[in-house]
């Protein structure tokens, strides 16, 4: 459906003026949303991606992005084999966190990244390997996870379970209990590598 010329001024500078068709629209649209999102500041991941999904409509994936998708897939399904996932609410029963909110713990230490959750079907679920013996957090997650830079949860979360090199093909996982200063540095590492490629 083309409509008229559209003209935006929303107190923007040098407002643009499109013409009458649907892929003009859609760009008005687009920058409609980049304003608000500029005046409206930080939101949440998931209204980000949510955002993105509608951005995106239709747009068909290119077969190198599918493979990487598949990649990604089989990547998070040997992950989720491998680890024991908790909720929020058997960390805080199995730690005594709380009996009113016994999730309460595992939330505030995953809001101050020094643990963190994958979103599975709108619940969050933690790797059991992020906690001591007491269902307390391991310094090592939270001073990893700052060494790599900002990884969304699932990247994290394969990192975490993956062979790696600068640990001589362990998973570093593996290695929270016995040397996590080689876990936190492998993760600065590979933090290096990928901003500093050779």
């Amino acid at each position: 459906m083309s409509i008229q010329n559209i003209q935006i001024s929303l107190d923007v500078p040098n407002a643009t003026v499109f013409g009458a068709n649907d892929r003009d629209f859609l760009g008005v649209v687009q920058r409609l949303a980049q304003f608000a999102l500029l005046r409206r500041g930080p939101m949440r991941q998931e209204q980000e991606e949510k955002l993105v999904e509608l951005f995106l409509g239709d747009i068909p994936m290119r077969e190198v992005d599918t493979r990487r998708a598949l990649m990604k897939v089989s990547a998070l399904e040997r992950v989720f084999q491998n680890t024991q996932w908790l909720t929020a609410e058997q960390i805080g029963r199995l730690g005594g966190h709380g009996e009113a909110n016994p999730a309460a713990a595992a939330h505030r230490w995953k809001t101050k990244k020094q643990i963190f959750a994958v979103n599975r079907k709108g619940k969050d679920y933690y790797a059991a390997y992020q906690f001591d013996e007491s269902y307390r957090p391991l310094a090592a997650i939270g001073a990893a996870m700052e060494r790599l830079g900002g990884f969304p949860p699932t990247r994290l979360a394969v990192w975490f379970d993956s062979a790696n090199s600068f640990l001589e093909g362990r998973c570093p996982r593996e290695m929270l209990a016995s040397r996590p200063d080689l876990v936190v540095a492998s993760a600065a590492h590979t933090h290096e590598s990928e901003t500093h490629p050779a």
